[in-house]
């Protein structure tokens, strides 16, 4: 499934297949080298593209960053909507539910170490660039939409708050483990943390619902 940014400017084909090798450059050299080596010319180096072809397509860095991180984004999305059938069917069962969460982040952002690096070198580059931090501001608007109805079900009361604050947990620790490696991570840490923040969301909800009743 392609998750690359298209470009503003009408291009024919092979000119469409050039931008999205110019994406996927940049996002080698963010990957391997971080954030702050993303430049037009380390990019137009990676891919065997002349500066003029880069800056073509681009214009500046933050535009070259900006259509990176909404190539990212757009795969997270396309991740989520794979994995948001399954909370569906387990939404009345917070402990599978945080199991399913778990199993998905440690796929795509753990056994997929490339879009791990990608998110976190993102996020600490869109903390020092407003248009970027636009962009991911956009997109995490998305992915929360994408997820209520999942917490919705689960009886999340904010499901759009709860998202956020399970999404920033997560992100926290796999940024962790990224850096410093340990052994059975997602048993011994992160399904065990998503197990207490799906439980504290299920419970304040049943929590409510008792003291209506009452």
């Amino acid at each position: 499934m392609s998750a690359f940014a298209e470009p503003d400017l009408p291009l024919s084909a092979r000119g469409s297949q050039r931008h999205k090798d110019l994406i996927a450059a940049a996002l080698r050299v963010l990957v391997r080298d971080g954030h702050h080596a993303v430049t037009l010319r380390a990019v137009s180096v990676e891919a065997n593209a002349s500066h003029g072809a880069i800056n073509y397509y681009f214009g500046s860095r933050s535009a070259l960053m900006c259509a990176l991180a909404e190539d990212v984004c757009r795969r997270i999305a396309n991740n989520i909507t794979l994995v948001t059938p399954k909370l569906g069917k387990c939404a009345d069962d917070a402990d599978r539910f945080a199991t399913v969460l778990a199993e998905h982040n440690i796929k795509y952002m753990v056994n997929d170490h490339a879009m791990g690096m990608a998110i976190t070198e993102l996020t600490l580059a869109g903390s020092r660039d407003l248009e970027l931090g636009s962009v991911l501001v956009k997109w995490g608007k998305i992915h929360a939409r994408l997820m209520r109805d999942s917490f919705l079900k689960l009886g999340s009361s904010d499901p759009d708050l709860d998202y956020a604050f399970v999404l920033n947990c997560v992100n926290g620790l796999i940024m962790a483990q990224l850096a410093i490696p340990r052994r059975d991570f997602e048993a011994r840490i992160l399904q065990p943390s998503l197990l207490r923040l799906v439980r504290a969301i299920a419970n304040e909800n049943s929590a409510d619902r008792s003291s209506e009743i009452s």
